[in-house]
């Protein structure tokens, strides 16, 4: 039973290892080159009410897309 338990964990310490191993690294982020779809001039833009699927999503506004560094004192 402890075998069974052992070998387990094993397996997916080795599982975690290769997930990482093979994970894709991230770009770094840039807050000018933000990728937003935006409606064309004259384009019919969807109003909808509740909980809908909407295919051709388009953004008409999203705040303040800049960046600010997070700064923290160390500690108390």
């Amino acid at each position: 039973m402890w075998a069974q338990l052992l070998i387990s964990v094993i397996m997916m310490v080795i599982s975690y290892a290769i997930q990482m191993a093979n994970a894709p690294k991230p770009q770094d982020a840039t807050a000018g080159a933000l990728d937003i779809p935006a409606p064309q001039p004259g384009a019919l833009l969807a109003v909808d009410f509740g909980t809908n699927l909407v295919k051709d999503a388009n953004i008409i506004y999203y705040g303040n897309a800049s960046t600010t560094p997070i700064r923290a004192s160390g500690g108390k």
